[in-house]
């Protein structure tokens, strides 16, 4: 066999490997071409090439024989499985059959994982040897998983024929190198093939960069001097120490942050703690001051009794120092005239008294009257009662803190019947207004109801309607749709726009998010407004525009009034023309205009 075609023939048994290292035979035509495991590759050989075999032409089985002596003498054997992986006590053994090289833990690799490609296709042009891109080069090894190839050249000759091979420098790196490696011993093309070459067969050889490679005075060598040397004891030991920094720097962070939030919650505890102590001393503080008020109070009745005490009091000194001056009778007579021109006195002032106040009431129920003339359009029944009671009790605490401390009885007595009255008619009144409140609060419950059942079905009208359901709280996407087209192309701004505004309606739902101030309209009314300098807010401006801040604060601000403790979208009928809430009436209406409608 010719050297030629001795090399073709070498060039069809590789060229037919696949992964999982299997050959044909090139010498068996048609449908006999199978395909062998190396292991039976050279049985076939032998005994296609025997006397006894059904090949009737000597020529063919000379090849066979042929075939079989030059696998058995000038390939390397190679076992069904090339690399095995052998853990024992924590020392990592990789045997390659066929091959002297035995890697223990003592042995140094060029680190991360390289593996070197000589040999390589080079050109000589324009004085200078050209060789393939590394790309074309990785595309031969893809089944090793490299990372990446680059040639390697010297300043003067151009490149050198070999290359460098990058693995991943983990435990599949390694894996991947040493499979490199063996794969290309296996075919006789390993690195002492490649010192020992002298049938000049052609090819690229490979295997893993090592201690020798490295200090080497070669422009390899120069190259893989930029890496490490490291056993694969080094490897595992910083794998180790690497998982061992990962896990303390884990817990330790774990640890802080655990120590962070206890101390947080700690001090909301303490703030909470003086909050409730506040509370509770401001509590005690209102109990005493109620307290002291229910003792300076005094009931109509008492204040009479008092009265009438005093008045006796006065009396008796009176007689008792008439007593003094002159005898028994003229005592009582004096007595009787002081105690007579002290009553027309006393009667006198407390008519005028008396009269006064009536003045007073009468100016101030005239004044009240045009005052509900006015308002009369605008104020129920409720809000009259109301106001009626108001001007009794107004009537009966001018009457009953009164104080005149020489009263007669018989004033005492018309007072008490005045107070009577007067507490009767409030009581009748209130009875009256607690009546129309009842009713007043089963009449708003019914309407509410109707309310409700009204939203229900005017839910299915359509968009354009200007009396229909919204859903308050919820965010329009339109203005996100808008933002999005000026950023994405057509496609991309619908989903991107979908996915911000759910974002930002899950946000508003959030009940510790309070982006609210209180700004104060006019004497003691405030108003809730938007803050414009909460951050959230002010980063959604700047990002995606005022109409898009627009939206999502028109969102919360109905949130806050539908719904503040929950925070969830609540249905209302709404007036879209006037943009207002719409009244019971007009749903009624829309809702019979679709009615005949369908009729």
């Amino acid at each position: 066999m010719g050297s030629s075609s001795q090399n073709r023939k070498i060039d069809e048994i590789y060229s037919s490997e696949e992964e999982d290292l299997k050959f044909r035979c090139p010498f068996c035509l048609g449908k006999k071409k199978k395909v062998y495991e190396y292991k039976d590759l050279v049985p076939h050989a032998k005994g296609a090439g025997k006397k006894s075999s059904s090949l009737k032409k000597f020529r063919e089985k000379a090849k066979h024989l042929g075939l079989a002596r030059y696998l058995e003498k000038d390939c390397a054997q190679i076992r069904e499985d090339p690399m095995e992986e052998d853990v024992e006590d924590g020392k990592t053994v990789v045997d390659v059959v066929g091959s002297s090289t035995q890697v223990v833990e003592e042995e140094k690799f060029v680190y991360p994982w390289k593996g070197v490609v000589a040999n390589t296709e080079r050109e000589f042009k324009d004085g200078r040897y050209i060789a393939p891109s590394g790309n074309r080069i990785k595309e031969q090894l893809v089944k090793f998983n490299p990372i990446r190839v680059h040639s390697l050249w010297d300043g003067r000759h151009g490149s050198i024929g070999m290359a460098i091979v990058e693995f991943r420098n983990d435990l599949s790196g390694f894996r991947n190198a040493m499979t490199f490696e063996s794969d290309y011993n296996s075919f006789g093309r390993g690195k002492r093939h490649y010192r020992g070459d002298q049938r000049g067969l052609g090819g690229m050889y490979g295997w893993v960069a090592r201690e020798d490679d490295y200090y080497s005075d070669s422009v390899l060598g120069k190259n893989l001097r930029n890496s490490d040397l490291k056993t694969i004891k080094d490897v595992q030991a910083e794998y180790v120490r690497k998982n061992q920094e990962l896990v303390t720097n884990l817990t330790s962070y774990s640890l802080k942050n655990l120590a962070e939030r206890v101390e947080f919650q700690k001090q909301e505890l303490k703030i909470r703690s003086g909050e409730l102590e506040k509370i509770k001393a401001q509590s005690e503080s209102d109990r005493e001051k109620l307290a002291e008020e229910k003792r300076k109070v005094i009931s109509p009745s008492s204040f009479i009794c008092i009265l009438h005490t005093k008045g006796q009091v006065y009396l008796q000194q009176y007689a008792s120092t008439a007593m003094k001056t002159s005898n028994l009778e003229m005592a009582e007579l004096e007595s009787e005239k002081m105690y007579e021109g002290l009553l027309k006195s006393k009667i006198y002032k407390l008519f005028l008294t008396f009269a006064h106040i009536i003045c007073d009431c009468q100016r101030v129920k005239e004044a009240r009257l045009r005052e509900r003339i006015e308002q009369e359009k605008k104020l129920d029944a409720k809000d009259k009662l109301e106001l009626e009671v108001e001007l009794l009790r107004g009537k009966l605490k001018a009457l009953t803190y009164m104080e005149d401390d020489d009263a007669d009885l018989e004033s005492k007595k018309k007072l008490e019947e005045l107070t009577k009255d007067l507490k009767e008619e409030i009581e009748g009144l209130e009875a009256l207004n607690q009546t129309l409140t009842v009713k007043e609060r089963e009449s708003n419950d019914e309407l509410q109801d109707a309310r409700k059942e009204l939203i229900k079905e005017l839910k299915e009208l359509g968009s354009r309607a200007p009396v229909r359901v919204k859903r308050m709280g919820e965010i329009d996407v339109k203005p996100f749709q808008d933002a999005c087209k000026k950023k994405y192309t057509s496609d991309e701004a619908e989903v991107q726009a979908s996915i911000l505004c759910t974002h930002w309606q899950d946000e508003i739902k959030d009940p510790n998010w309070f982006p609210f101030v209180n700004v104060k309209v006019r004497n003691d009314v405030y108003k809730t407004k938007i803050d414009e300098k909460d951050e959230r807010l002010s980063r959604l401006r700047n990002d995606m525009g005022d109409e898009v801040f627009k939206a999502v604060a028109t969102a919360i601000l109905e949130l806050n009034d539908y719904n503040g403790s929950g925070r969830y979208i609540v249905p209302e009928l709404w007036n879209f023309k006037e943009g207002r809430k719409a009244t019971l009436k007009e749903g009624i209406q829309r809702l019979l205009s679709k009615s005949m409608k369908k009729k």
